[in-house]
C-alpha cells in the first residue's frame, strides 16, 4: 500500500477496531503485495471516527495497533496521525449519517468499501446512509441485518453497490455463499439444522466434560469467543440474529421476536450491570451439571441447536446422540445442515470453527476482495504472496 491511493482501487472505510477490526488490519497489511489496490481510507472506534482520503500508510496503521493494544482510543491518537488532508468527527457509528458525512463524496465516486466490524445495535443507520451515498458494504455486524423486515427491505433496495455479509453466520465458514449456490442454482431448500453458536458449543462441550457452566463461560469470554455482553449469546440474542439472517435467505419474513428461543440466562440475572451477572452466575451450575448427567445416562449430549424450516425458526438446548454428527462437535466448531430437494437422504452438512477473531476476520477480508474478483483471482494466479 502506498500513501496515494491506487487507481483504480478499492478504499476501505472501517467502523471498528476491536480484536477483529485490529486482526482485520494486520490481515491487509501482510497481504499488501499481493492486492495493492486495497487501501484503508477511513477508521473508527467508540471515540469517533477518522477520515484520511489520501490514505492511511502502513506506518501509521501499524501505529493505531500499537496504540489500539495499549488502550488509547483513535480520539487520543489522533494529534500524532493527523495529517493535513485528514478529520476527526467525534461520533460513534450510532451517530448515523453523520459518520458518512466525511465520505459521501467518495462513495458517489465508486470504489469505497464501508466495513462494520463493530458489534453496536445502532449501526442501521450509518450503513444505509453509506449504501445510499453509492459505498459497498460489507458487514460482521449482525445488527443492521436484524432490523425490523421492512427496514431490512429498505437496506437491500438501497444504493447501487453490493452488500456482503458471509461472517454475520459461521464466522468465516462457507455457510452463506452455500446457501446462496443452492438457491441460485434452483435447489429448494426445506430446513437447516444448526450449531448456530460457537460460543455456545464451546460452553456446552466443556460442561460435557465437567467445566462447571460459570467457569466454562468465563472461559469464553477471555477466548473472545463470547459477545462483549455473554448474555447476549446466552439469552439467544445472537443466535435470534444469525435465525433471522438464514431465514430471510429463505424468503421467510420474520423479525427476531418471532424467533423461538430457551434462554439460557440464570432467572434474575437478565439484567443489570455486568458485574453483577458474573457474581450471581454460579448459582446455575448445579441445574447445568444435572442436565448433563441426565443426557449422558440416555447416550446423549446437550447441544444449543436452531432449526429454521417453513414453520419458522426456533433454538435451544437439546439433547442429541453422542454419537450423531452434532454430538462429536467440539469447542467452537458450528454445523449447519441443509436439507434440500437435492440433498435430502443425504443433506449437506458444513462443519467448522465458528468462532475466533483471526478466522472472522479473514472472512471479512475475503468478502472485501469479492467485491473485485477478477482481480483477486488475477492476484491469486501469481502465486503465493
Amino acid at each position: 500500500m502506498s500513501s496515494e491511493l491506487a487507481t483504480p482501487g478499492l478504499g476501505i472505510v472501517q467502523l471498528g477496531l476491536g480484536s477483529v477490526g485490529r486482526a482485520l488490519i494486520e490481515q491487509v497489511l501482510a497481504a499488501a503485495a499481493r492486492y495493492p489496490w486495497l487501501q484503508y481510507q477511513g477508521l473508527g472506534d467508540r471515540s469517533g471516527f477518522a477520515w484520511r482520503p489520501a490514505g492511511w500508510s502502513p506506518a501509521a496503521l501499524r501505529a493505531v495497533l500499537a496504540a489500539k493494544a495499549a488502550g488509547r482510543s483513535l480520539r487520543e491518537q489522533w494529534s500524532d496521525l493527523a495529517a493535513p488532508e485528514g478529520h476527526f468527527v467525534a461520533a460513534r457509528i450510532d451517530a448515523g449519517p453523520a459518520i458518512v458525512a466525511p465520505f459521501r463524496a467518495a462513495c458517489a465516486a465508486g470504489g469505497l468499501v464501508l466495513v462494520d466490524v463493530t458489534a453496536e445495535p445502532g449501526s442501521y443507520a450509518a450503513v444505509r446512509a453509506a449504501r445510499e451515498a453509492g459505498a459497498h458494504v460489507v458487514l460482521c455486524n449482525k445488527w443492521a441485518l436484524a432490523e425490523d423486515q421492512e427496514r431490512y427491505d429498505a437496506l437491500l433496495r438501497a444504493g447501487r453497490g453490493r452488500l456482503l455479509y458471509e461472517t454475520t453466520v459461521g464466522a468465516a465458514l462457507p455457510v452463506l455463499s452455500t446457501l446462496d449456490t443452492l438457491l441460485l442454482s434452483g435447489d429448494r431448500v426445506e430446513s437447516i439444522e444448526a450449531a448456530i453458536s460457537g460460543t455456545l458449543g464451546y460452553v456446552t462441550s466443556a460442561i460435557q466434560q465437567g467445566t462447571p457452566f460459570s467457569v466454562a463461560l468465563r472461559a469464553a469470554q477471555a477466548a473472545g469467543y463470547a459477545e462483549p455482553d455473554p448474555r447476549d449469546d446466552l439469552a439467544g440474542v445472537d443466535a435470534r440474529r444469525k435465525a433471522v439472517i438464514l431465514a430471510r435467505k429463505l424468503g421467510l419474513r420474520l423479525n427476531m421476536a418471532d424467533v423461538q428461543i430457551e434462554s439460557l440466562v440464570p432467572a434474575g440475572l437478565e439484567q443489570g450491570p455486568l458485574d453483577t451477572f458474573w457474581a450471581g452466575l454460579g448459582a446455575g451450575d448445579a441445574a447445568y451439571a444435572a442436565r448433563v448427567a441426565a443426557a449422558r445416562e440416555r447416550g446423549a449430549v446437550l447441544r444449543f441447536l436452531a432449526t429454521i424450516d417453513a414453520g419458522g425458526a426456533r433454538a435451544g438446548l437439546r439433547e442429541v446422540p453422542a454419537t450423531s454428527l452434532a454430538g462429536s462437535l467440539c469447542g467452537t466448531e458450528s454445523l449447519f445442515v441443509f436439507r434440500t430437494r437435492r440433498y435430502g437422504d443425504q443433506p449437506l452438512a458444513i462443519r467448522g470453527r465458528g468462532a475466533g477473531a483471526v478466522l472472522t476476520a479473514g472472512g471479512v477480508l475475503a468478502d472485501i476482495l469479492a467485491l473485485d474478483p477478477a482481480r483477486a483471482a488475477a492476484a491469486l494466479l501469481e502465486g503465493p504472496a
